[in-house]
């Protein structure tokens, strides 16, 4: 069977293959020439999560390593709130209502959780020099995945 312009299922699959994978490449390459060394992956967040804390290590990342025992029990609430409104969205037949109380607990947790960590940084904060203060500053100008696990 033919399709077109005259061109088999087959041929059609591998001319749309063809062209995905060279938009593919010239992609990459684009951004090679565009971003530099940028583009490369930094290490995986989990090798830099299990690097001990230094008084170097960026203040979130630090507060979050020793203060642990506190904050993991509002980070966990975040995670199953998010995986309730996973569900909300999932659930058939689909309610409105489910999905909107799905939200607001996940809003009050979120709220409690930042609320927690931000005690913990506040304290870390106050004995911080002005000079630490100033390249924290300018650390949260960054991404947050940066500011927390990179330190850059």
């Amino acid at each position: 069977m033919t399709m077109g312009y005259g061109l088999s299922r087959g041929w059609t699959a591998v001319l749309v293959a063809s062209l995905a994978l060279n938009l593919f490449v010239a992609g990459f390459v684009v951004a090679q020439v565009a971003w530099g060394d940028k583009v490369a992956a930094p290490a995986p967040v989990a090798e830099q999560a299990a690097t001990p804390a230094t008084p170097a290590t960026p203040v979130v990342r630090r507060v979050v390593v020793e203060q642990n025992k506190a904050l993991r029990p509002s980070m966990v609430a975040v995670r199953k709130a998010n995986e309730a409104v996973t569900a909300a969205l999932l659930a058939e037949p689909f309610d409105p209502a489910q999905l909107d109380a799905a939200l607001e607990h996940l809003r009050t947790v979120t709220l409690a959780s930042q609320t927690a960590l931000h005690g913990t940084m506040l304290d870390a904060i106050a004995a911080m020099t002005p000079e630490q203060r100033r390249e924290l500053a300018e650390a949260s100008r960054r991404s947050p995945a940066d500011r927390v696990f990179l330190g850059r």
